[in-house]
């Protein structure tokens, strides 16, 4: 896994110096999050936040909605793998709103269920559990398959609440 990542890093760096050369902002936005989420991948917390800051900067110039809630969605995800749970709030809060304003029902669910995750380890319990009520409501709507669509990170919780809210 670890050559395989290394690899794909490789490979995005080649892909985004031919996008720049070629003035190719929306190739460009993309690769950076695409390498943002690499490095993520090979636990470079750091490497992964600087991409998707830069990522960030080129889709916000050029009014990539849908890449910018996907960009706000990594950078929490970075945050959070930091112990940064306010960031990581702050984030992906901006993603579930562009989810909202993109009308992305599924991307809707997920970040609500990472906004779940965020605020329980806040100790924001009350916060934790409707952002998991809502991303599993959600989730029974647009018909995601849980274990096979969301990270455990999220399901496990959502079906936690389940649980607990369908108890006689």
């Amino acid at each position: 896994m670890v050559d395989e990542t290394q690899d794909e890093i490789g490979n995005l760096l080649e892909i985004l110096t031919t996008a720049k050369e070629m003035g190719d902002k929306v190739g460009e936005g993309q690769v950076y999050c695409h390498l943002s989420e690499a490095f993520f991948r090979s636990k470079d917390f750091k490497k992964s936040l600087e991409y998707s800051l830069k990522g960030l900067s080129v889709v916000k110039e050029i009014g990539d909605k849908p890449w910018e809630g996907r960009i706000y969605g990594s950078l929490g995800h970075a945050f959070y793998r930091m112990g940064n749970f306010e960031q990581a709030v702050k984030n992906h809060t901006k993603e579930l709103c562009i989810a909202k304003e993109m009308k992305d029902r599924a991307a809707e669910g997920r970040a609500s269920g990472n906004l779940g995750n965020a605020h329980n380890r806040l100790n924001n319990f009350n916060e934790a559990i409707e952002y998991h009520k809502l991303a599993l409501s959600i989730a029974q709507e647009v018909g995601t398959n849980l274990k096979r669509e969301m990270p455990t990170e999220i399901w496990g919780p959502c079906m936690t609440v389940w649980v607990i809210s369908n108890k006689p």
